[in-house]
């Protein structure tokens, strides 16, 4: 298997290192013919890839990076649809969501930013996370964890983690043919190259124990969020001004003078 090495950046044809073996791959052929597919997402994972084919023009291209968010266009064919799939998603965000839900769903949508940076690092050598898993997931986090908390309500907390990468793979199924509309392709993911991926690419079988434990973190913290959120949006304007002066206190700045809420308040 010709991978780039992740310490040096070189190629290298050792499969038996330890990600090979928490991550196996497909061989021979099939492995071949989803090397360029996976390098599409994961950009040089497979320096040794046979040349990729002439990939349609409604196929999405990297567009650079936001911060840490690898960012993509909208395929040349169908530009405008793709945009309109987007701005009816965004309207229907802005104007069906309530509060409360947008603000949990930014918070779990950076949180799982940075935990797919981390995991990337991990399986693939370098990080990736995309705007697409972004608003993707500000769009699902609630049908994630609200809808399937509702459906296990009167169920064991045991059944709700056991049962949770089933939950997971479907959000990945809903994403995959919203991100394939929208982008021509999976630009967020791809589990191709795996030897126990299932539909193209989707969803990926052994990823059901790290699900598990984002299961038994749903269970325990998001109550603890939910609560913030909710307290949060139940402060006035005017204690939010105290904790600000409070902060500015602490460090000496109302102390020298300046007061950053104005010398009307407090």
């Amino acid at each position: 298997m010709c991978i780039r090495d992740r310490s040096t950046g070189d190629d290298t044809h050792d499969s038996m290192g330890w990600r090979e073996l928490a991550f196996p791959k497909k061989s021979g052929a099939m492995l071949e013919k989803a090397m360029p597919f996976t390098n599409e997402v994961y950009e040089g994972y497979y320096p040794c890839a046979p040349a990729a084919p002439p990939f349609r023009t409604n196929r999405s291209v990297r567009a650079g990076k936001l911060f840490y968010f690898q960012l993509h266009t909208w395929p040349d064919e169908g530009y405008y649809t793709s945009l309109s799939i987007q701005l009816v998603l965004l309207g229907f965000w802005l104007c069906f969501y309530p509060l409360h839900w947008k603000l949990r769903s930014f918070v779990i949508a950076c949180v799982y930013s940075l935990i797919e940076s981390c995991f990337t690092l991990l399986e693939r050598g370098s990080c990736y996370t995309s705007g697409a898993q972004f608003w993707g997931n500000l769009l699902y986090v609630p049908v994630l964890l609200d809808g399937y908390g509702w459906l296990l309500q009167d169920m064991s907390p045991a059944l709700y983690v056991v049962l949770f990468p089933v939950n997971v793979w479907i959000l990945e199924m809903v994403m995959e043919l919203v991100f394939r509309q929208v982008y021509g392709r999976n630009v967020a993911w791809s589990y191709l190259d795996y030897s126990d991926e299932y539909l193209e690419g989707c969803i990926r079988v052994g990823h059901a124990i790290p699900w598990l434990a984002v299961g038994m973190a749903c269970l325990f913290l998001d109550p603890v969020l939910t609560d913030w959120v909710n307290g949060l949006l139940e402060t006035s304007l005017w204690d939010v001004c105290t904790i600000l002066h409070q902060f500015f206190s602490g460090i000496g700045l109302s102390s020298n003078g300046f007061n950053p809420i104005g010398p009307s308040v407090l």
